[in-house]
């Protein structure tokens, strides 16, 4: 707090109303008392210093302590200026009252950091938690789905299949919630490029293809112009347009149209991204609410159609952090529009291919040679069966390291081509395996490469496991040909 006082004669004739709220004062109280009788020259953290002789100077700066009216001492930093009217201005800073300020900042800082800290473990580990389970799930899926424990009936296969279709729907659902709140804790940091809006809109197109044609949905795809290209987070974009078409083949009936347009051509600055429905609609009460978490417009359709209510907040999120937003058009009865506006950026330099789809294959490396020993060192027991009766059944060698404490010598006896390496793990984590093996002096294991296989998903994490001296990265859960192709590289880029 700082405060300004006339001077006269060595007596306040005027006090500003900050000036005297310092001395829990009105200002008509100040008024005629004596300045230096408001302030003490001598100070702990000061010293003691006279007061100037103000018929012999023209300006002062000094350090002094205030008595307040209800007995409260503050320190103060007091400037006087002589006017030229002959009266002098006194200008105070309660430094006390600042300190006090900048203290009371620094601890909601500290605290807002430490709660910011614990989000961020929080989400951690309930990425952990969450994923790890489904990449049990999902892999034994997989595996049965592929015959790896021999051929199943068809109503066998069906069943899988339903579980498999259950638990990638599970996983959606705990990408959105921790999508939406990464964002809301302003952790994620999109990955701008130039990119190619064709092929970003086919890769879209082909993740609705099958729900869509479960329900005998028409579906539309056009980008004008064809060889449009924007500046943006390709893998974002597309998660934008596959949340909306997934919600428009939700809310479509048997036999509608759902489509995708994209122009370019409507207003240069800017990319508008529409996906049109003919489904149930929207009342346009409802038109704020449907853009929060947890909400929908219609508790009846909700039951019928199921769904969290979380693809529309996380639409408006990713747009808002593109820089753009999101409207809505539609009535009851009549279908939805919904129409994402992004900035287009500097697209002129040569566009970043889309993002891949979900085809489990990788027919673009070669498969692995017979007999490559592959070192799994995972210490839950079902992803490590699952991942080694696979690769097994595969033609490949595979050791299964459930104790990471014994890992490294057991893998200088094995000698590995390959090591999936998980990360979070008893008394050796992931990292400190990595670095223990590259300071090995084994010529094999220092330079072995090691694919990352592990549950940890936030920003960062990939970063941190390559500069830890791993290869590549896989986040829980994955699919076996992932795991496979990731392995095949590997193997490839030894040769």
């Amino acid at each position: 707090m700082e405060g300004l006082a006339i001077i006269r004669d060595d007596r306040v004739a005027y006090a500003s109303r900050s000036f005297a709220a310092m001395f829990n004062a009105a200002e008509a109280d100040l008024c005629g008392l004596r300045w230096t009788d408001l302030f003490t020259t001598s100070s702990p953290d000061y010293g003691r210093f006279a007061w100037p002789d103000l018929a012999t100077i023209s300006r002062w700066d000094g350090k002094a302590r205030g008595h307040a009216r209800n007995g409260s001492l503050f320190e103060a930093d007091l400037h006087l200026v002589k006017s030229p009217g002959g009266d002098w201005v006194l200008h105070a800073v309660n430094t006390t009252m600042e300190q006090a300020e900048a203290r009371e900042l620094a601890r909601r800082s500290a605290e807002l950091e430490r709660a910011t800290r614990m989000k961020t473990h929080f989400l951690a580990s309930m990425s952990h938690e969450l994923r790890t389970p489904l990449a049990g799930i999902l892999g034994l899926s997989e595996v049965l789905r592929e015959g790896i424990y021999g051929e199943l009936q068809p109503k066998q296969l069906e069943a899988i299949r339903a579980v498999e279709d259950s638990g990638r729907h599970l996983l959606g659902l705990i990408n959105d919630i921790l999508d939406l709140t990464k964002i809301e804790a302003d952790q994620v940091v999109l990955d701008r490029k130039p990119t190619a809006l064709t092929p970003l809109a086919e890769a879209a197109m082909r993740m609705i293809k099958s729900p869509a044609a479960k329900k005998c949905i028409q579906t539309r795809c056009t980008v004008n112009p064809p060889d449009l290209a924007a500046e943006l987070d390709p893998a974002r974009f597309k998660q934008i347009l596959v949340n909306l078409l997934d919600n428009a083949i939700k809310f479509t009936p048997v036999g509608g149209t759902v489509s995708l347009t994209i122009d370019g051509t409507r207003d240069t600055d800017t990319v508008l991204a529409e996906v049109q429905d003919t489904g149930c609609g929207i009342d346009s009460a409802d038109f704020r609410r449907i853009f929060l978490p947890f909400e929908q417009s219609d508790q009846q359709l909700a039951r019928a159609y199921g769904g969290a209510g979380l693809g529309l907040p996380l639409v408006l999120r990713l747009a808002e952090l593109h820089g753009g937003g999101v409207s809505v058009s539609s009535a009851r009865g009549h279908g939805s529009t919904f129409t994402v506006t992004v900035p287009r950026g500097e697209p002129n330099a040569t566009p970043a291919p889309a993002p891949g789809h979900d085809d489990p294959a990788d027919t673009s490396v070669p498969p692995l040679p017979a007999g490559t020993r592959i070192a799994v060192i995972e210490d839950n027991p079902v992803t490590s069966k699952l991942l080694c009766d696979f690769l097994n059944g595969n033609g490949c060698r595979c050791e299964a390291l459930l104790d990471s404490p014994k890992a490294l010598e057991t893998c200088r006896t094995f000698q590995p081509h390959l090591v999936l390496m998980d990360i979070q793990m008893p008394v050796i984590d992931g990292f400190e395996l990595t670095g223990l093996f590259r300071a090995s002096g084994d010529p094999t294991l220092a330079t072995v490469p090691i694919i990352a296989l592990t549950a940890l998903a936030m920003p960062g994490d990939r970063e941190r496991c390559l500069a830890t001296g791993m290869n590549d990265y896989l986040p829980k859960p994955f699919r076996l040909h992932e795991v496979y192709a990731a392995l095949a590289r590997a193997r490839a880029a030894q040769a």
